[in-house]
């Protein structure tokens, strides 16, 4: 089995997990069950992102390609190659997607690191 057939497989375990979960709790997953859960390779968008004390870290939004799909409690996160080790909350992400599409249009994501001492004060 081939690393990426691994990791979808692993995807739609978590997710099955946290559907799971949730009924065992007595919460309602009919919002859940309608949420498309992503998989390994497929493209969304992130938004840009900021920081103040580590600018070495901003991100310009765009297109991006998920390369981890995880489950943290009954949440699922993924990671995207052009945002290496942040995780996304996807129920979050995904109502973005169309705001995020047509403010991105068919720019990909990417690293826009800010060098400035003032921006990297670390906290």
């Amino acid at each position: 089995m081939s690393c990426r057939a691994r990791l979808n497989l692993l995807a739609a375990f978590c997710l099955l997990r946290a559907l799971q979960v949730h009924r065992q709790n007595g919460m309602d997953t009919k919002k859940n069950e309608r949420l498309a859960i992503p998989t390994v390779g497929d493209i969304i968008y992130i938004d840009t992102s900021l920081s103040v004390g580590h600018g070495i870290d901003d991100i310009q939004g765009g297109k991006a390609m998920i390369v981890e799909v995880s489950l943290r409690d009954t949440y699922v996160y993924v990671e995207v190659d052009q945002d290496p080790g942040a995780k996304y909350g996807w129920a979050h992400l995904a109502s973005e997607q169309e705001s995020l599409k047509s403010k991105f249009g068919d720019s990909w994501a990417h690293p826009k690191p800010d060098y400035r001492p003032e921006f990297n004060t670390g906290f």
